[in-house]
């Protein structure tokens, strides 16, 4: 029972918040990473 009840909580919490800024947010998070990364590797550190 537990689990149906996040789930639905998750998915009223989706349907409520703006998904495609959130999606917009996680691509931006995800391309720091990425360079942060090469940055690091290119520095042989």
């Amino acid at each position: 029972m537990g689990s149906i009840d996040t789930l639905t909580k998750f998915m009223i919490a989706w349907k409520n918040s703006n998904w495609s800024e959130m999606f917009e947010n996680a691509q931006i998070t995800c391309k720091k990473t990425y360079y942060s990364y090469h940055t690091r590797r290119g520095q042989n550190i």
